[in-house]
């Protein structure tokens, strides 16, 4: 009987690192346990050599775990600067993006019926 592959031990994360010429999108592939000094170097064979790593106004240390909330999937991270600052919820709801060319957008919900979707109908319209 074939088996089926467990799950995978290393989790995918993929953030969007913004420096002084825009911003580069990569896929970062290791286990919670990791810390951020672990991937460094894959960072610099995708072209990123970053002495440091921002999340909004917080320099991240080189022993951040992966695991840190500021370090999943969707985040937009600054690199040798201070990365972009996410404002304060302005409703109850919000709409956090994790995935796709909207990675790392947040948009605020109001009550009632919501379409969600890229459409001109829809309450969190795509770039």
């Amino acid at each position: 009987m074939p088996t089926r592959p467990g799950p995978p031990d290393r989790p995918t994360r993929r953030w969007i690192l913004l420096g002084p010429a825009g911003g580069t999108d990569v896929e970062v592939r290791a286990g919670d346990t990791a810390d951020l000094a672990s991937v460094r170097a894959g960072l610099a064979a995708c072209g990123v050599p970053a002495t440091s790593l921002w999340a909004g106004p917080d320099r991240l240390d080189e022993d951040t775990p992966l695991s840190d909330p500021r370090l999943g999937h969707g985040a937009r991270l600054g690199v040798d600067r201070p990365g972009p600052v996410r404002a304060p919820a302005s409703a109850a709801l919000e709409l956090q993006v994790s995935g796709g060319p909207g990675a790392g957008a947040c948009h605020p919900l109001a009550q009632g019926v919501l379409v969600v979707g890229r459409g001109g109908a829809g309450a969190a319209p795509g770039r």
